[in-house]
């Protein structure tokens, strides 16, 4: 009797060790991402029944201590379907922590006003080493590269360029001549013969060629950007021009003016100013030696702090205005997003309209106009964890009239033409090619 006695005391205490050893994998350790394998943050993790709760970081990665093998996580993201995590059972067990990887499922149904249509499926146009592409008489000319070097595809020709050395991206200026830009230089590309005729600085180009924006008979529309001399970073001011070619007589057409960046940048400019003077003895000040050319980037300091400060200054005050004009048929179009408004000139430069741009309240545009040449139809683009929504926009009116959502996430080199929607995916960290696909707007 005493042996079986024995041997239940000796079950008992090895059930409780176990017991006890399950007790303590207390800690999970996970990881959230998404399809991709992109980590996605700000995921939140709660335990089921329990107040009990944490946030995905920038990595995706969250860790909870204290945790019963009885308890389940629940995983919930804007963009995302809701995710459950039981702890019973798990494998995932080293020295007592459970590490954990979840992949979560995006929710369209989460984007409210998106139209998705299950009919409609992206086609896939080419599976090559697409580096950038663009229209040209109602054909798609690409930009490739293989081991040979880069090469343009029109059709079925094929043409290398060798002077071409880097990747760049197709560019059309308002003369209707084809441009690859690459980080300094402008190549002008003969698309019918595939071949460069001449190349210029990338800055000549923006200089003479960027700036210019409508073209006609007799008027000219020319884009400008001017900044305050007190503050050299900003662009404070975007300035629209009409010059008549017969008379060459010039004439302002709009001034889109950013007032919220500009008022915060001034004030940074004058605290740096301010802290730089307390902090910097006599001798080394440049501004008192009259040595400083005014741009805050150009003042000498080793302290952290206002290092901190003028590198956030340099930030908000170097933001662009975006101010994009489109061409239409008779007339064209000023889309002023600093101020949310659009102007509708006539060729000739005679204001005809003016409009609030309404954005929807649901969904956050980049500053990102896309342009169908053919249908004359503008589009907002808003992206949210690398989904991408395309808007309707009608000029007139300056309200979003239709929307839908791509597809795929983390589409590239987005363009319209004549109602579809071509766009690239990058596969190379997959040790894929980039494909270019074209959806149904």
């Amino acid at each position: 009797m005493s042996r079986y006695v024995f041997l239940l005391i000796c079950l008992l205490l090895t059930s409780t060790t176990v017991l006890f050893s399950q007790e303590k994998r207390t800690v999970v350790f996970g990881k959230v991402m998404d399809e991709f394998a992109n980590p996605i943050p700000n995921v939140h993790i709660k335990v089921n029944n329990k107040s009990k709760g944490t946030i995905t970081n920038a990595k995706g990665e969250y860790i909870i201590n204290q945790l019963k093998e009885t308890d389940t996580l629940i995983l919930t993201h804007i963009s995302y379907k809701k995710h459950h995590i039981y702890l019973n059972n798990r494998n995932e067990l080293i020295e007592d922590t459970l590490h954990i990887v979840s992949l979560l499922e995006e929710d369209y149904n989460l984007l409210p006003n998106v139209n998705i249509s299950q009919q409609k499926k992206a086609i896939e146009l080419s599976s090559d080493q697409i580096v950038d592409y663009n229209f040209y008489k109602q054909q798609i000319v690409f930009l490739k590269a293989d081991m040979h070097g880069f090469f343009l595809e029109l059709g079925n020709k094929k043409q290398y360029l060798p002077r071409l050395k880097e990747e760049g991206i197709f560019v059309f200026d308002v003369l209707g001549n084809s441009h690859i830009l690459t980080t300094d230089s402008a190549f002008q590309v003969d698309l019918d013969y595939g071949k460069i005729l001449n190349a210029i600085s990338k800055g000549e180009y923006k200089k003479h060629l960027q700036n210019l924006k409508v073209l006609t008979k007799k008027h000219l529309v020319l884009e400008d950007l001017r900044t305050n001399s007190n503050f050299k970073l900003h662009n404070q001011m975007k300035i629209f021009y009409l010059i008549d070619l017969e008379s060459k007589e010039e004439k302002v057409l709009l001034k889109v003016f950013d007032a919220v960046n500009y008022s915060y940048s001034r004030s940074y400019y004058y605290s740096i100013i301010k802290m730089y003077n307390r902090i910097t003895p006599e001798s080394k000040n440049q501004i008192l030696n009259q040595t400083w050319d005014g741009n805050v980037s150009s003042l000498k300091t080793m302290d952290p702090e206002l290092i901190n400060e003028i590198n956030w200054y340099c930030q908000i005050a170097s933001i662009p205005i975006y101010a994009p004009l489109v061409k239409c048929r008779g007339s064209f179009f000023i889309f002023d997003f600093s101020n949310q408004k659009v102007f509708h000139f006539s060729n000739k430069g005679v204001l005809i309209s003016s409009h609030k741009l309404h954005f929807p309240k649901d969904l956050k545009f980049n500053k990102l106009l896309l342009f169908d040449k053919i249908s004359e139809q503008v589009y907002l683009v808003s992206e949210k964890q690398g989904l991408v929504t395309l808007c309707a926009l009608n000029k007139q009116t300056g309200k979003v009239e239709d929307s839908i959502l791509l597809p795929h996430r983390f589409p590239k080199n987005i363009q319209v033409n004549n109602g579809f929607v071509y766009y690239i995916i990058d596969n190379n960290k997959f040790g894929e090619h980039n494909k270019l696909y074209k959806f149904p707007f």
